[in-house]
């Protein structure tokens, strides 16, 4: 392919360039996938699982690099963390927090909750299908136990993600 995956000492920087450089070289993957056929190709949803954390680390790379540096003031760390989670509410439809009565209505085969917060399936299948046209193809091709695997799997990722950044400021 004459290239090669780029390496970047920060976590989140690496991987965000890493899914990038993933996305971008997408149709000659698929297409030295289809030519080699290696015994260890990933999945159908891998990619659809892929795209969503290109999505994801994205947003979080660009909002960790935002708040590095000697300068930068904890009220500009606060409201840069404070875009990333208004983000997930953009994204999966994130809600919270919940008081415990809540919590104890709410359907865990409809919905994933971590800590005091909780994300509908629907919004995720939702969100999985806005991020590409080829999305909705590969979910309806799916098992629907793997496509429910899917989603369980995206909305644990945002909902633990929104419960953690939550706890980092008192607030």
């Amino acid at each position: 392919m004459q290239t090669t995956c780029p390496h970047v000492v920060n976590r989140w920087l690496s991987t965000e360039k890493v899914i990038s450089w993933f996305k971008i070289h997408l149709p000659q993957l698929l297409a030295q996938i289809e030519s080699k056929q290696p015994a260890s190709v990933p999945p159908r949803l891998w990619w659809v699982a892929f795209l969503s954390m290109h999505h994801f680390t994205i947003r979080a790379a660009v909002t960790f690099h935002s708040i590095q540096g000697l300068t930068t003031l904890v009220l500009q760390q606060r409201n840069a963390l404070d875009n990333l989670i208004a983000s997930f509410i953009d994204d999966v439809g994130v809600i919270g927090p919940l008081t415990v009565e809540l919590i104890a209505n709410i359907d865990p085969s409809t919905h994933v909750i971590n800590g005091r917060y909780a994300v509908a399936l629907s919004s995720v299948r939702e969100f999985l299908v806005g991020l590409a046209s080829w999305a909705d193809t590969l979910l309806n091709k799916a098992d629907e136990s793997d496509q429910n695997d899917l989603q369980h799997d995206i909305a644990l990722i945002y909902v633990t993600a929104y419960d953690r950044i939550h706890e980092i400021f008192a607030y």
